[in-house]
């Protein structure tokens, strides 16, 4: 593929603005922070190739801090002099894919790359000119990031490279990646998205259809068998829809999932099966509830804990304040009010912002569905 004048001039610019971006990171005086946050993300790389580049190109990229924001957005906000091109280019950027490929052509200027993670082929090239080009072969294996840049990819960080043979080992880090984040399977994929998407609220209704409703709690010492009893009533349903001729070959696949062993530990959890989020599971669901329910419960200690460890975590989304605005409307502007000693409360405004400065990243991340284990031809159970 020939790089039109256009493309040869983004290229030419994105060189430019990466080298803009990282000497900006190499300059924060909040660089010794961000370094404790990449060491922290990659303590075990699973691959054991991490070096610093990868570790900055991974902060710049994907990591977005408590109010949503990516090192990308605080660089354009320094920088007023950025033309609306470049503002749109390194926007882009925010959208990366970090995979490992197979080299299927290598042509002077581009070269296309089929992620082994989301199926998608990707023509890519590279802003340091042919000679990067030429370093790729045709049937190699490839572990590099992307970066979107109009009609093409750009690579970013290093690009590290096996030859044909070590497919063994390029499939076994494959399957790790997607045992840990099954969302990684979706990528640019826009089939897979919309058939997750699909089977996601088929697996909700299944859920509702078992217990009644979308959320419920249980003993922490019952998660497990709850799930596990549910994924059995999925999976018979699965296996019912199947010829009686397929039954077999699918009734034998495990149909269990994976769980924190902290959530067995704790008196109660709540499980949501949202439609957007998925499964969510929340330990101490109950005293959170509470709190919203009878917001007189806030004078003990743990009742107001529990609000505020959801508040501060980082690993739960808005969704249960969401939902304790939506039961308990005129109740939810008393526990905030109580809570951060406010005299007023708008559960429109006000809610609103709360959720911004601490759940911010994720309600930036772009939606992706969660993939519930279905044991059918086209869906293979997994963990």
């Amino acid at each position: 593929m020939k790089l039109s004048k256009e493309t040869t001039e983004l290229v030419r610019m994105s060189l430019n603005l990466k080298r803009q971006i990282v000497d900006y990171y190499k300059k924060d005086r909040d660089i010794p922070k961000y370094k404790s946050i990449i060491e922290k993300k990659f303590a075990n790389p699973s691959d054991g190739l991490l070096d610093e580049v990868d570790g900055i190109d991974w902060f710049i990229h994907n990591y977005r801090f408590r109010n949503g924001d990516t090192f990308i957005d605080r660089f354009i906000r320094s920088h007023e002099a950025l033309s609306k091109l470049e503002t749109e280019i390194l926007n882009g950027w925010k959208d990366s894919v970090y995979s490992w490929f197979q080299v299927k052509s290598v042509d002077k200027e581009t070269i296309t790359l089929l992620s082994l993670l989301d199926g998608q082929e990707y023509i890519t090239t590279s802003n340091l000119g042919t000679r990067a080009i030429k370093q790729f072969k045709v049937s190699h294996f490839v572990l590099t990031r992307l970066v979107p840049m109009h009609n093409i990819y750009l690579l970013s960080g290093h690009v590290r490279a096996l030859p044909p043979d070590a497919k063994e080992y390029v499939e076994s880090r494959v399957s790790e990646a997607l045992k840990s984040n099954m969302k990684l399977t979706f990528g640019g994929n826009k089939n897979k998205i919309a058939e997750a998407w699909k089977s996601q609220k088929e697996r909700r209704r299944e859920f509702i259809s078992y217990f009644g409703r979308d959320t419920i709690i249980v003993p922490g010492n019952k998660v497990i068998e709850a799930m596990n009893d549910f994924f059995g009533y999925t999976k018979s349903l699965a296996l019912s829809r199947l010829p009686e001729s397929e039954r077999e070959k699918y009734k034998n696949i495990p149909f269990n999932g994976s769980y924190p062993d902290s959530l067995s530990e704790v008196d109660t959890v709540g499980i949501i099966f949202d439609e957007v989020e998925g499964i969510n599971l929340y330990p101490h669901f109950d005293l959170f509830i509470a709190a919203f329910s009878n917001p007189s419960n806030l004078e003990k200690e743990e009742y107001r804990e529990a609000v505020l460890g959801y508040l501060w975590s980082d690993t739960i989304s808005p969704l249960p304040f969401k939902r304790m605005v939506e039961m308990y409307p005129e109740n939810a502007g008393e526990v905030y009010k109580t809570l951060f000693k406010k005299d007023k409360w708008d559960n429109h405004k006000d809610f609103d912002n709360l959720m911004r400065k601490y759940k911010g990243r994720f309600l930036s991340a772009k939606e992706r569905p969660c993939i519930i284990p279905v044991a059918t031809p086209n869906h293979p159970a997994r963990d």
